[in-house]
């Protein structure tokens, strides 16, 4: 490295002391807002509007003219645990659709039929099928489960986009790709999302190890 003159150095270190400053004191405003921030790791920028009880993760980067609601909160799903293919990231404003535990329970027949009506009115675009899944979900089971996901999936426009609370999306996620092969698919999971919330999910990062998302409610 060549050598810097000591006054640039030592202009260039202020710069990024006043920059540090700033970017501390926005988060101390929200903080005092009764914004819920659970670490120093977080960037959030001049135009972001955060309503109090919010909760903000570490690592998560919020910029431009952004509203973050009440009842939303950002974090980092391990990009190990799901499953995604041919998506173009990101994924902005996505309505969420959500089966009850007993619906996911119906044969496939059914529950195709079922996932088809509570998708109908997300007619106009891609909507995320959110359900609550099982750990414990045997061989038989998942693939029931997604006979009738798949079914009631299949021939929508755009990607599909599912979400389960239980830590299962990357085998639900593969068990959907070999139903609907070539189709657009992101199979996350550790997410409970609950009907009238919306879902941003951000390019992959570190690698494609981690998949940054924020949950918003429709309220603010």
């Amino acid at each position: 490295m060549q050598n810097i003159d000591t006054s640039a150095l030592a202009a260039a270190k202020a710069k990024l002391d006043a920059a540090e400053a700033q970017r501390e004191e926005v988060l101390l405003r929200h903080i005092a807002n009764g914004v819920d921030i659970r670490s120093r790791n977080v960037e959030i920028g001049s135009e972001v509007v955060i309503a109090p009880g919010a909760v903000i993760l570490a690592g998560t980067i919020l910029r431009g003219k952004t509203v973050i609601g009440a009842g939303c909160h950002a974090t980092e799903l391990s990009g190990s645990t799901v499953y995604f293919d041919r998506i173009a990231f990101p994924l902005k404003n996505l309505p969420v659709a959500a089966l009850t535990p007993e619906e996911e329970r119906f044969p496939p027949a059914e529950l195709a039929e079922t996932v088809r009506a509570r998708l109908a009115v997300f007619a106009d675009g891609p909507a995320v099928l959110a359900l609550q899944g099982r750990r414990d979900l045997h061989f038989a089971a998942l693939s029931a489960l997604a006979d009738g996901l798949a079914g009631g999936l299949r021939g929508r426009d755009g990607p599909v986009l599912v979400a389960v609370a239980a830590d299962v999306g990357k085998a639900l996620g593969q068990a959907l790709a070999v139903r609907m092969p070539g189709v657009p698919l992101l199979c996350l999971d550790g997410v409970q999302l609950p009907p009238g919330s919306y879902l941003d999910v951000a390019a992959p990062i570190a690698n494609g190890q981690v998949l940054p998302v924020v949950i918003k409610t429709l309220v603010f």
